[in-house]
């Protein structure tokens, strides 16, 4: 079967008076008939090797000899001959694609400190990790993480490399080095906002408020004046920190319909193949506005062209609420808003809707917010009429 696979083979169409007499004489010929089909008296469908054709064209005969198929090399020969410019396209498509998804067309640094970031990509554009040139192993990532470590061991604690796609996502930790600044002058910690005391940590100093005690802005919590029997031993630089409460009255707006395009991140660039007006994005899915397209490749004989786009991925926000539903997407605004502002230890304690109206197609709350914050602040103590620096 293999064989005859790739064996070149023809069919024939016959046509003439009294077919069987002419089959008489291809057997003469010695000619392997593989296949015969009697249509009727005047016609008849036979297969052979293409090298016995030749023996039947040198036949003086009045019958009508036609070629209508051909089997084996020769038939996928006149395959890629007929569609050769179908065939060559997919190939340069594929090994394009296939480039391509081993390039880097993105990459992001993931950390706040922009001197940080500044050095990372300094780094991995030495190392020849940047936008249009081929993706790493993971053995030269390793190296490369290793190096960059060792370089700036005294800056970044943890650093890791993660390829996405045709995407690199770094990922990293800074180093903090605490200094011990003893601070020798005298000075008081007091509290830096009117409040309610919740939390006193005191490390130096005497402590001279308590929990749920109310304090004005500037007050005294932990006093740098040690005393004995109200009289003044000696002055010490006081530290520690006071957390309290600290009431706020916000007002918010929040539309009953609100209709949004919102950009979620940053651009990024895509991968797009364009075949016969088909677009075709790869390693992105999402729905995406286009910034800026470059063009790759681009033939008038071929229906390809490959491009690389800046898109940014979008949300759309189509909402039409009710009064309840309005006041709960404004009260996580305001929730949103001052959590995102709140450090180390803060939070909102509580919140409540004092007031509330709809007007002009907006519900308009006006809320009270109960937070519990970071009051520290200090205070110079003055001695002999001298400022002492703190």
């Amino acid at each position: 079967m293999i064989k005859l696979f790739f064996d070149n083979i023809v069919k024939l169409k016959i046509t003439g008076k009294n077919i069987k007499n002419f089959i008489k004489r291809i057997n003469s010929l010695s000619i392997d008939m593989l296949e015969i089909i009697y249509i009727n008296y005047n016609e008849a469908y036979i297969k052979i090797k293409k090298i016995d054709y030749e023996k039947i064209q040198n036949l003086k005969t009045i019958y009508e000899i036609e070629i209508i198929q051909i089997y084996g090399i020769d038939k996928i020969k006149y395959n890629l001959k007929k569609n050769n410019y179908i065939i060559i396209s997919l190939l340069i498509g594929m090994i394009i694609i296939y480039i391509l998804s081993n390039m880097i067309f993105n990459i992001e640094i993931i950390h706040n400190d922009s001197d940080l970031r500044k050095i990372i990509k300094e780094e991995l554009n030495n190392n020849n990790i940047k936008i249009g040139q081929f993706k790493k192993n993971y053995q030269q990532i390793q190296i490369i993480k290793k190096n960059i470590l060792n370089k700036y061991k005294n800056k970044i604690e943890w650093l890791e490399i993660e390829e996405v796609g045709t995407k690199y996502i770094i990922r990293l930790e800074e180093r903090i080095i605490t200094k011990q600044e003893e601070n020798k002058s005298p000075q008081n910690v007091v509290a830096k906002k009117d409040a309610i005391i919740l939390r006193i940590y005191a490390k130096n100093g005497e402590i001279v408020k308590n929990i749920n005690d109310y304090v004005k802005k500037g007050e005294t919590v932990i006093s740098g004046e040690i005393k004995l029997n109200e009289e003044i031993k000696k002055t010490v630089p006081a530290k520690g920190e006071i957390y309290g409460e600290i009431w706020y009255k916000v007002n918010i707006e929040y539309p009953l319909y609100y209709y949004e395009i919102k950009e979620i991140n940053k651009a990024k660039t895509t991968l797009v193949i364009n075949i016969l007006n088909n677009k075709i994005k790869l390693f992105n899915n999402k729905k995406t506005k286009t910034i800026k397209t470059k063009k790759l490749f681009k033939n008038s004989l071929l229906p390809i062209t490959i491009s690389l786009n800046k898109e940014k991925e979008i949300k759309i926000i189509n909402e039409q609420l009710n009064e309840q539903q309005a006041i709960k997407k404004a009260e996580k605004a305001i929730y949103d808003k001052i959590n995102k502002n709140l450090k180390n230890k803060e939070k909102i304690l509580s919140y409540k809707i004092i007031k509330k109206e709809i007007k002009n197609k907006s519900i308009i709350l006006e809320m009270f917010v109960v937070v519990c914050e970071n009051i520290t602040d200090y205070e110079q103590i003055i001695i002999d009429d001298e400022t002492v620096e703190k």
